[in-house]
């Protein structure tokens, strides 16, 4: 298995992951909601940094991936966007455990469903983020 290739496909996940962040941050900024915005803000710069930090400590020529690479890319990704992307809500202290904050922002039917009646009590930036998550 070509491992560069995998955490080199990872960290443009996460380098556009963190340009992605700043739209919530953007959201919170409109309607004035600075703690929220500033852990938007905060998040998206770590997570670029990680982002641009797999892409250069895994540099390839070889751009060439398969199957079982794809799949693997696909999985990383997604978990790693899911512990990453539960990392505003904790700075923010709108869901102040983490736990919680995972199984807010991993992309599952019943949690998405089950956490909707709690959406009033969030910032302006999260329920945007929220919305960006589940649809």
């Amino acid at each position: 298995m070509n491992y560069k290739i995998v955490f080199n496909t990872i960290g443009k996940v996460l380098r556009v992951e963190g340009i992605l962040m700043l739209l919530p941050a953007l959201v919170g900024a409109c309607y004035q909601e600075w703690e929220p915005c500033l852990s938007f803000v905060i998040t998206a710069i770590a997570v670029f940094a990680l982002g641009m930090i797999l892409i250069a400590a895994c540099k390839t020529d070889n751009q060439l991936f398969f199957a079982k690479e794809g799949l693997v890319i696909a999985a990383l990704a997604w978990i790693a966007m899911s512990l990453l992307g539960a990392v505003p809500f904790v700075i923010s202290r709108e869901i102040p455990n983490y736990i919680d904050a995972l199984f807010e922002i991993f992309p599952a039917d019943f949690t998405g469903q089950f956490l909707d009646f709690v959406l009033v009590h969030f910032a302006q930036g999260e329920q945007h983020r929220r919305k960006l998550v589940f649809g």
